[in-house]
């Protein structure tokens, strides 16, 4: 049994967010319109040929998938609207890790 109310909190509060924001993340990444995704995918292999790590290659490719959309918002509603999708998600992400920082840090202290 659990005793500390912060590590209560922990596992009956932030597990079932971070797996429903996981969720949220998986399901907008798969939505991603496909000709984005193409261009991604098309970056991303010329980074790994380049010599960079399958990871650097991936945020670099995703970067660059964001800003190709980025420069269709207006015209592009498929564009438009997996942006604002990501945009939502991306602010949920940043609002959960502030609310719960308090208490990991109580819970996993860093000194």
């Amino acid at each position: 049994m659990v005793k500390s109310f912060g590590a209560y909190q922990t596992v009956s509060g932030l597990v079932p967010e971070s797996l429903a924001l996981a969720r949220e993340r998986t399901r907008i990444l798969a939505e991603m319109p496909k000709r984005f995704a193409d261009d991604m995918a098309v970056q991303e292999d010329e980074d790994i040929a380049a010599g960079m790590s399958k990871e650097e290659a991936a945020l670099r490719a995703f970067g660059y998938g964001v800003n190709v959309m980025k420069n269709f918002y207006g015209t592009d509603p498929d564009a438009a609207n997996w942006l604002n999708q990501w945009e939502t998600f991306s602010q949920d992400f940043i609002g959960c890790l502030s609310r719960w920082a308090p208490t990991l840090e109580s819970v996993f202290p860093s000194k």
